[in-house]
């Protein structure tokens, strides 16, 4: 449309089309390359790493860049990135991302691991056997999405305007070509084009392009609230929540502790501290508890003869210094 006008001889018109078309995109382009530069930001604040062994040493590497063969080492509070096989070690899992079961899964020499589990107890390494799309985790994934784009109720009521506004204009396109088709003087091309862009100009183009950009506006806002949005149109459905239910497994918290009180049974406070402290500075077999108890009680080295390492069987760790 601005090409012909500006062919017709009608620069202005021209001018005033293009400026419209310029101004809307120069927005829409701001705005999503601001989203994309806080989303990335957001990305890799969250991106894990791994630690494979290579060359005889343990490195931190990029997930993406694990392959076949490759042994990773996994600790306590350790992500399991790839499904393989455990070469070395006894660790228990956490799989409720994939089973929702909250029990943890122990693991023992030559057992499989996946992807998307996180290790809570033990240490261990595991030889990688499926990477990418052929883990578990990612088919899971590309199941859920295979699944249709659910619209919100504002997608709808703005695909309905749209498409109203579309029948419109083609009734009033074939109305103006029939007032024109019998009128006495001859209508010029030029006054056709121009009737033409006043009509096209009643469909919104640009609507459904700046709600986009307002959702991908508004989940960088809550990206900064701490909340990640991963489809865009959830923004809307979640202004619809009155009450949000959670579940048991703990996915949805930061796997911190903090030591908040002690409560001694038989010994005294100051003497149980000393020996909580002692344990939990001398373990080798770290987790999340022995880490809060370190961080609230100190403890000193000692020569560690034998250490139990924690067991969801018998409940209990010992160290004989």
């Amino acid at each position: 449309m601005i090409v012909a006008l500006g062919a017709l001889g009608t620069p202005a018109d021209a001018c005033m089309t293009a400026t419209q078309v310029v101004a809307n995109v120069a927005v829409g382009v701001v705005q999503e390359s601001r989203a994309k530069r806080q989303l990335d930001r957001i990305a890799l604040l969250t991106h894990p790493t791994a630690t494979a062994l290579r060359e005889g040493h343990e490195r931190v590497v990029d997930p993406a860049t694990v392959v076949r063969g490759d042994v990773l080492v996994i600790g306590a509070g350790d992500q399991i990135l790839v499904d393989g096989r455990l070469v070395a070690g006894e660790i228990w899992v956490d799989e409720s991302l994939l089973t929702g079961e909250s029990d943890l899964a122990r693991k023992r020499l030559a057992d499989v691991v996946y992807s998307g589990t996180f290790c809570m107890n033990g240490a261990g390494r595991y030889e990688a056997e499926r990477v990418g799309e052929g883990s578990v985790a990612h088919q899971i994934t590309a199941g859920a999405r295979s699944s249709r784009q659910v619209r919100t109720p504002l997608e709808r009521e703005i695909g309905l305007i749209i498409q109203a506004m579309a029948v419109l204009m083609i009734v009033l396109d074939v109305q103006v070509a029939q007032a024109h088709g019998d009128a006495d003087a001859p209508v010029t091309l030029l006054e056709r084009v121009r009737a033409a862009a006043v009509i096209a100009a009643l469909v919104p183009q640009g609507l459904a392009f700046m709600v986009t950009v307002t959702y991908a506006m508004a989940a960088v806002r809550m990206a900064g609230k701490g909340a990640l949005i991963q489809r865009m149109n959830a923004v809307e459905s979640t202004s619809h929540v009155d009450v949000l239910c959670l579940d048991k497994t703990g996915t949805l918290t930061t796997n911190n502790l903090r030591l908040e009180a002690l409560l001694p049974l038989g010994v005294a406070e100051p003497e149980l501290r000393r020996l909580l402290g002692v344990v939990a500075a001398n373990t080798r077999a770290g987790n999340r508890t022995a880490a809060a108890l370190a961080e609230a009680l100190g403890g000193t080295q000692a020569c560690v003869f034998e250490e139990a390492a924690f067991s969801l069987e018998r409940k209990w760790s010992a160290l004989a210094l």
